[in-house]
């Protein structure tokens, strides 16, 4: 089970958080109401992860932000904020954020995040459209240039369905697979379309395999269907 230090000076937030993550398996170990006790939390519970809202009484976001990098660069932070603003996400990545998540998240997709940073994985984030930040640049793992890079997020469903039609499946073979609808399969294809800027699955494909979310494709996936 993922440990979880959440930094929120928000009690009833906290407390939504702390269901949202437990009914997704993931464990709060430590809460910090306030900027200045957030490292002394982290050192106390080696968690896996630290949520942090920027915002916070006691101490700088940003500030509090370079110190969790610095001190303990082995644990992601995700930042989790209410603004969510492309400048506020842009800066928080460039300090080291493995990510900048909106309060707005679902649960589940909190926790898929969670998952995937701890993994060291690249992650999409739902930043607003029109921004563009240097995902996880200061690890290494980006080999896109930030400045033309967007970050969204893509849920564990969508993800499944673009890799099976970057392997080459059409979207009847996907849909029996995946025992669901050939409707259902398109509704997921046309969020991520839009999701990643692509106009069609083989640009989707290209365009998730240079962020780094799939491997590089050994076919290329069945054009779109006409109906």
């Amino acid at each position: 089970m993922a440990r979880v230090v959440v930094a929120d000076d928000h009690p009833l937030f906290v407390e939504a958080l702390k269901t949202a993550l437990g009914a997704e398996g993931l464990e709060v170990v430590g809460v910090a109401e306030r900027g200045d006790e957030v490292l002394d939390v982290v050192t106390g519970t080696c968690p896996d992860v630290v949520l942090l809202d920027l915002t916070m009484p006691g101490a700088d976001g940003y500030a509090l932000l370079e110190q969790l990098c610095t001190q303990h660069p082995d644990i992601p932070v995700l930042v989790v904020s209410g603004a969510d603003v492309p400048v506020a996400a842009s800066k928080a990545l460039r300090l080291g954020a493995a990510g900048f998540v909106g309060k707005a998240v679902p649960g589940r997709e909190l926790a898929h995040a969670i998952r995937v940073a701890i993994a060291k994985q690249p992650v999409f984030y739902p930043l607003p459209e029109d921004a563009t930040v240097p995902l996880r640049e200061r690890n290494g793992h980006s080999g896109v240039d930030p400045s033309t890079r967007r970050v969204h997020v893509l849920t564990r469903r969508e993800l499944e369905i673009l890799q099976l039609a970057a392997s080459g499946m059409s979207n009847a073979a996907i849909a029996k697979k995946l025992w669901v609808t050939q409707q259902t399969v398109k509704f997921h294809i046309s969020n991520t379309l839009r999701k990643l800027g692509a106009a069609n699955r083989t640009g989707a494909v290209q365009r998730a395999y240079e962020l780094g979310l799939l491997a590089n494709p050994s076919q290329t996936p069945p054009p779109d269907p006409v109906d």
